[in-house]
């Protein structure tokens, strides 16, 4: 019955709105959750299917439940209200996974690649005469706070209800856990739902008597520190609290970020011979701000006892931060020396920096190296920290290092 219901209102969309040219996009809604088994199973299987149409064709919020026990997932403690109003009030969501697509509690499982992509496909195919146009998603780099701007408005001759909402979500694109935060041993987390910028209720519009402006502001006391701004971004959507029909979405990513790039010039990964110094890392620092910055630079590492490290800068080596300024279009060669003059083993250096006009708006570089170890332990475990236990278990007259599977770059 769930599905002959959806197919009658996509029909009577068809019908009435075939002469509609508005790219309609996607709005898919999820109840998930970090305590959820069946959730990490399938949510990677969800993913690919949007990254494979696209934020044209699709885009998503990730809504976090309080359940199954324990209940503490940390994306749902940090707005609890609007997130249970979105999934128990409005949605009656009993289980998750879930999908809602486009207001309606569709599809349904099991899901692929394949089918999931075919759904929403179909569904964007749909006649919309909604249209959500001049969109702009900035922060103010001065105070913190953020703007959200944008227009809604019908094709000449659309008709719509004349009682719709207009909500924006802000989410956050991907946030990646060292550890699992949960019991489901998910570590990667994608569209993941904020803060609503209208509040759960949205704006009441009428668009058939004129378009809607969108002119909403963020506070900075209404930006929580917990959020990583550089991942952020707002989803616009319109809907019929009546039907809980979506008739658009539409997302915007932030703008008005510090511009710079931070690009690393060697591997991720070197095996150094018995108390060989080198400096076998290197990263280009480059401002593309437009205006002259600061960056703060900072080495965090683990290193056997006696190793002596140090990034370096124009020839000065640095154990401590310490900062750098750049004018625009500027470029500073930074490397990591490491002088191996004890014992033999594996050691991780993590290089971050920051630019002072955001502090917020970090990336980094992860290297590792190995020097003088007669064992070598891969970490393949995906974020948990079993490799510990294995080598605490080799005796302490056996060097043991450490490499992570793949060594691959984090730049946030």
């Amino acid at each position: 019955m769930k599905n002959f219901t959806k197919l009658s209102a996509l029909t009577s969309l068809l019908v009435a709105g075939s002469v509609f040219a508005a790219q309609r996009t996607v709005l898919v809604e999820e109840g998930t959750s970090s305590t959820c088994g069946p959730c990490a199973a399938l949510n990677p299987t969800i993913q690919q299917a949007l990254t494979n149409l696209g934020d044209n064709v699709a885009v998503q919020i990730a809504y976090h439940a309080w359940w199954p026990s324990p209940g503490d997932d940390p994306m749902y403690l940090l707005n609890t209200a609007e997130a249970q109003n979105r999934i128990q009030t409005y949605y009656a969501i009993n289980g998750i996974p879930d999908l809602i697509t486009d207001g309606t509690n569709l599809p349904d499982q099991p899901w692929s690649v394949n089918s999931l992509s075919t759904f929403w496909t179909t569904e964007a195919a749909v006649a919309t005469p909604v249209i959500i146009s001049n969109t702009s998603f900035g922060i103010d780099l001065a105070t913190g706070g953020m703007s959200v701007t944008g227009t809604v408005e019908l094709e000449a001759g659309g008709s719509v209800p004349t009682s719709l909402k207009v909500r924006i979500a802000i989410i956050e694109r991907e946030i990646i856990y060292a550890t699992p935060p949960g019991t489901n041993g998910e570590t990667v987390f994608t569209n993941v739902f904020r803060k609503f910028v209208t509040g759960t209720s949205g704006t009441t519009v009428n668009l058939n008597n004129s378009a809607h402006t969108i002119n909403q502001v963020v506070a900075p006391a209404d930006v929580n520190p917990a959020w990583n701004v550089p991942e952020l971004a707002v989803v616009y959507f319109v809907q019929d609290d009546a039907t809980k029909q979506v008739y658009q979405a539409k997302i915007q990513n932030i703008s008005g970020l510090p511009e710079y790039n931070f690009t690393t010039n060697s591997n991720l990964f070197e095996l150094l011979p018995w108390q060989q110094p080198a400096t076998p890392f290197s990263v280009t620092l480059t401002n593309t701000s437009g205006s002259t910055d600061i960056y703060n630079l900072e080495m965090l590492q683990t290193a056997p006892t006696g190793w002596q490290n140090a990034f370096v800068i124009d020839g000065t080596p640095y154990t401590a931060p310490t900062q750098v300024t750049l004018t625009n279009g500027q470029s500073k060669t930074i490397t990591i020396s490491i002088n191996p003059t004890g014992t033999g083993g594996s050691a991780e250096f993590k290089l971050k920096v920051a630019p002072q006009s955001f502090l917020a708006y970090t990336k980094q570089h992860e290297f590792s190296v190995i020097s003088g170890a007669s064992v070598l332990v891969v970490d393949d475990d995906a974020g948990s920290t079993y490799e510990n236990q294995i080598v605490s278990a080799i005796p302490s007259t056996i060097a043991a290092g450490t490499i992570r599977s793949g060594a691959t770059l984090i730049d946030y």
